[in-house]
């Protein structure tokens, strides 16, 4: 009695374990099969954290997103028919946020405010930069025009300093 019940244990355990197994290849090939690109037909959230809503939009379009840690609140949207990458255009625009698609093929979401500080601090590196450059000079001799004739198309080669 005991060793038939036993068989029916291990039956029963075999099976339980075929059936997981077989139902998470079912759940991950639904997500192999959906395509980031498609459409989103209803994409609605009511007080959603922020964070949430954009790794969600992440992991649908199969992308790597960095949040930055300024990146709080909450969001109420209603969409249809908007592509991940639209929703989050959306939501960048909506709430305030830069949304960056880097050349690596990562995207970072960080407040536009931040965003356009980091951009001014490049520019004010870039033109000290320029600044900073060594000065070339060359003396030409002019022959058979007058210096009046070339002065514009000179006056293009210069810079500021």
């Amino acid at each position: 009695m005991k060793s038939s019940l036993f068989k029916k244990y291990v039956w029963l355990t075999v099976i339980l374990i075929f059936a997981t197994g077989l139902s998470t290849n079912i759940f991950s090939q639904d997500a192999k099969d959906k395509d980031p690109l498609a459409p989103i037909e209803n994409l609605s959230f009511q007080a959603a954290e922020i964070r949430s809503v954009i790794r969600f939009l992440a992991d649908y379009g199969n992308v790597n997103v960095v949040v930055a840690p300024k990146v709080q609140g909450q969001v109420t949207i209603n969409l249809k028919n908007v592509t991940w990458k639209q929703a989050l255009t959306i939501i960048g625009s909506t709430y305030n946020l830069a949304i960056v698609f880097e050349e690596d093929g990562y995207i970072r979401v960080l407040p536009a405010d931040d965003y356009r500080k980091e951009q001014t601090e490049i520019e004010q590196h870039n033109s000290q930069q320029l600044s900073l450059a060594k000065l070339e000079v060359k003396i030409v001799r002019l022959a058979n025009t007058a210096a009046a004739e070339i002065s514009e198309s000179v006056k293009s080669l210069m810079t500021d300093r």
